[in-house]
């Protein structure tokens, strides 16, 4: 078991991640069961740095923490979090491949001392000028319209823009089959995501 600070969630949603299908996932993928200690989002500025101003009660990892580059190097001069660097390369044999393969990726995570304060969240179909990538944002696609469209999973921005196209062409196909309640949405992302 592991204590651990999840992402803050809003208002009214729910509040025990693992509840939620993606957590149920990650357990069952890795074994490991996880005892969150859950933030309210309108909680969540004040609460996280109270939580980290006490290295008598830290948790174990934040998830998700969305921590900036300068707070992460507040953390880490006070010595509330430890590098992980040399776990990446021990333990993380999937994100060191991508590091390998995209040398920048490593270069984005990594201070002027050669450490790296948090894991990245990278996400990546397909590779240099064909990518759909996402770096701090997860991307979903919806494999059970894509196989009942019989269509394959895209693997380059030209295949993305085809099933994006697909799935707002059989959008009526689709609200019939899922049982669709209002519109079908091909893609939808956050702009400034806590960002200015």
């Amino acid at each position: 078991m592991v204590a651990s600070t999840p992402p803050n969630y809003p208002v009214g949603s729910e509040p025990e991640p693992n509840n939620r299908t993606i957590f149920k996932r990650l357990e069952e993928e890795t074994n490991v069961h996880v005892d969150w200690k859950t933030i309210q989002s309108d909680q969540w500025g004040d609460k996280i740095s109270l939580e980290m101003s006490n290295v008598n009660t830290l948790p174990d990892m934040v998830f998700n923490a969305g921590f900036g580059d300068t707070e992460l190097l507040k953390y880490a001069k006070q010595g509330v979090i430890i590098p992980v660097e040399d776990l990446i390369d021990t333990y993380m044999p999937n994100l060191q491949h991508v590091f390998e393969q995209a040398p920048e990726y490593r270069g984005m995570c990594t201070d002027e001392d050669g450490h790296i304060w948090a894991l990245p969240w990278i996400e990546q179909l397909g590779y240099e000028k064909t990518a759909i990538q996402t770096v701090g944002n997860m991307s979903f696609i919806n494999k059970d319209w894509l196989d009942f469209l019989g269509l394959a999973m895209p693997t380059t921005v030209d295949e993305f823009e085809a099933v994006l196209k697909a799935f707002k062409d059989n959008a009526a196909k689709l609200k019939s089959q899922f049982g669709i309640d209002g519109d079908v949405i091909p893609m939808s992302c956050i702009l400034n995501d806590g960002g200015s």
